[in-house]
């Protein structure tokens, strides 16, 4: 991968650290965010990367971006050692990996919980609940015991106060960037943190749906399936996934909705809740449109050309495509209606800019033409 190459080429030690090691001991994929430890302080960041951003993110002092990955650095004084093993066993941050030499410095005795497929960790403080929680959603392995109810969380002495919003958006980005994203977001909303912190996600535990149109659950149990159907890391699909259902709590019904204009609304809640964690406006928009839109592929069928014609020329319109997927999926129906809004889709393209036919095919008298 590129970005090990370029680490290797920088004059001073960089490791890749906490997930980010075991991803790479696990064979795994870079993920769309990589922690680094470098030795050195700011200006040996300033002098190593190009347009480093700082941020209120408990242990990250510099954010970078890579074409693979965005890199969130941490510096220390020294390399990590595993002589230095100064924290405590059950610390994920404790593992590391040299580009450089291409080792790994285990701090810790995390190689035990690599090798046995276990997750050990204590939770006393925000930074640890947000270790933890990017552990489940990145990492292919069981949580153990400990982790299931941690009493810093629950009894409420973690709260928003502990936490930056940069911080909670980094964490919100790191799950949904995980293909575990709904392991560690149950866990969340186990521990409280859902409540504590996202409240508006907590109202969706709270607000049933028919069981005939909807087998698997509420409509936060439906949101958390959505997302194990995803064939795509992309933070917006990931944030339009977990949030497209998010304006059903505060939906009124009607004779003909269950949920009157639950996507206007989400898509409303979205922007606030986005923009309140600092999330860059426009993907703050692109997720608000798929939001906005994601009942729409199921009827595109039967719409007049005049009213999907210009969605489908969105240049978003294959991400709502994948989010209408997913939400079909989730509700254990057959993927028919998803490949029939793939196949009008198809067709729109295909005749899009043909001068002598409409995006639906139909032929189109051309002067010139006889």
């Amino acid at each position: 991968m590129q970005l090990l190459q370029d680490l290797k080429q920088l004059p001073v030690p960089v490791f890749l650290s906490g997930v980010s090691a075991m991803r790479h001991y696990l064979g795994l994929p870079l993920a769309p965010m990589t922690t680094l430890t470098l030795a050195g302080d700011l200006v040996t960041v300033a002098r190593n990367f190009a347009e480093p951003q700082f941020c209120s993110v408990p242990g990250v002092d510099a954010v970078v971006e890579h074409p693979d990955t965005t890199m969130l650095i941490r510096c220390a004084e020294q390399p990590p050692s595993p002589d230095a093993g100064t924290t405590p066993a059950s610390s994920i941050s404790s593992w590391h990996y040299s580009p450089h030499s291409s080792t790994y410095i285990d701090q810790a005795s995390v190689y035990k919980q690599l090798r046995g497929g276990e997750l050990k960790t204590e939770i006393a403080s925000a930074d640890d609940a947000v270790h933890a929680a990017l552990a489940l959603a990145q990492l292919p392995l069981q949580p153990s015991n400990p982790l299931r109810h941690p009493p810093a969380i629950m009894s409420g002495e973690i709260g928003p106060h502990e936490l930056s919003r940069d911080a909670q958006r980094i964490l919100l980005e790191g799950i949904l960037g995980g293909e575990q994203a709904r392991t560690a977001l149950e866990h969340l909303h186990d521990w409280g943190w859902i409540r504590a912190f996202w409240p508006q996600l907590a109202e969706m535990d709270a607000t049933e749906q028919g069981k005939s149109e909807h087998p698997e659950g509420n409509v936060w149990q439906h949101s958390l399936e959505a997302l194990t159907h995803r064939k795509t890391l992309d933070i917006r699909v990931g944030l339009a996934v977990l949030l497209h259902d998010s304006g059903k709590p505060y939906a009124r019904q009607t004779a003909r909705h269950r949920f009157h204009l639950h996507a206007d609304i989400g898509a409303d809640l979205a922007s606030r809740l986005l923009g309140s964690l600092g999330f860059p406006p426009d993907i703050i928009r692109d997720v608000c449109w798929l939001i906005r839109h994601h009942s729409f592929p199921g009827a595109l069928a039967k719409l007049p050309q005049h009213r999907t014609a210009p969605l489908m020329a969105n240049p978003l319109f294959p991400l709502l495509l994948e989010l209408y997927r997913c939400d079909l999926s989730a509700t254990f129906r057959g993927p028919e209606g998803y490949y029939s809004a793939c196949t009008v889709y198809r067709r729109f393209l295909k005749y899009e800019k043909n001068p002598f036919r409409d995006p639906a095919g139909k032929k189109l008298l051309n002067s010139l033409v006889e």
